[in-house]
């Protein structure tokens, strides 16, 4: 990351008072490099996106350092907004180097002002250029820290934990979803949530989340919640074409969704499936579910802001 206001400051503050002493700085094209790039609203930060280095690896001391900065200098003092290994750099040598982020949030804190946090532990980088994630291990040693968070974004976690987060109102997982997640989530108690986004990328693991979103879809932890958005946690072709060679003919989700419990308090309603054709006749079916909500939007096409049946046939033709 590169950003010659945030270079200026930390060679101003971070440099002259020796908290990298002893380390090698990093250095590209002569220039002060370092793991953090800030939105500045003058003189004070508003959002920062740091990058979090495996342990052991020669930088790690250097984020670090850095991130102490964060926690304890006047010009962060009022810092909104942290993503956590979010990639500046699409780089694979440069991506290889990231770690977790959570065990630096355990150690040192994390700033009181955040509002909004991001975590993520890039993996890998397709040929395509596209970002492969690792799983966060654990958000169970965070969620004390998180008490006053508003708004989550985690691209992967193997463990959530019991999640009892009284002032979060947007949890996003952005490239897996498991059924441990799903279940953790079906017993959480978050009564601000107003969002809820779920999504599965690239190289997910397969699993059989339908059990699992249904019990997410009885939850009565979520009392808040408006908008909802699951994108393909369905089944893939080649799960699909496994069950219905063995005779198990596989039931589409929507009659599932339409009969949910919490369906009903939703006022915008996000489907992104798989194969559409799979669940176009079901939506068609049981389009008066839908008619209550404000928005439906399906496959990431345009709003469907009065969900009749022909209205949803149109969007799924």
């Amino acid at each position: 990351m590169d950003d010659s206001k945030t270079l200026a400051y930390f060679r101003q503050h971070l440099l002259p008072a020796g908290q990298l002493s002893g380390l090698e700085a990093p250095v590209v094209d002569g220039h002060l490099a370092l793991p953090v790039e800030v939105v500045w609203d003058g003189d004070r930060a508003r959002s920062a996106t740091f990058e979090v280095y495996r342990k052991g690896k020669p930088l790690e001391q250097v984020s670090r350092a850095v991130y102490r900065t964060l926690l304890v200098d006047p010009a962060f003092a009022n810092l909104e907004r942290l993503d956590l290994d979010a990639v500046a750099c699409k780089d694979v040598p440069a991506v290889h180097l990231l770690g977790d982020p959570t065990p630096l949030l355990v150690r040192e804190g994390l700033p009181r002002s955040v509002r909004r946090l991001g975590l993520a532990h890039p993996a890998m980088v397709t040929n395509a250029g596209d970002v492969g994630y690792e799983p966060v291990a654990s958000l169970v040693p965070l969620h004390q820290l998180l008490a006053s968070i508003e708004h989550l974004q985690i691209a992967s976690c193997a463990k959530l934990g019991t999640l009892e987060l009284p002032r979060l109102e947007k949890l996003e997982l952005t490239a897996d979803v498991t059924v441990k997640n799903l279940r953790e989530l079906a017993r959480a108690n978050l009564p601000a949530l107003q969002t809820l986004e779920l999504a599965c990328i690239l190289y997910v693991e397969p699993e059989m989340r339908f059990n699992a979103v249904r019990a997410l879809l009885r939850s009565k932890g979520m009392p808040a919640l408006r908008a909802l958005e699951l994108a393909e946690l369905d089944l893939d072709e080649d799960q699909w074409m496994e069950l219905d060679e063995e005779g198990n003919d596989p039931e589409p989700w929507t009659p599932m969704l339409a009969r949910s419990p919490l369906l009903r308090q939703l006022k915008r309603l996000t489907l992104a499936f798989r194969d559409i054709a799979r669940e176009a006749d079901a939506l068609i079916e049981h389009a008066a579910a839908f008619e209550h909500l404000e928005a439906l939007t399906l496959q990431w096409g345009e709003p469907i802001v009065r969900p009749t049946a022909d209205a949803i046939a149109a969007a799924v033709a």
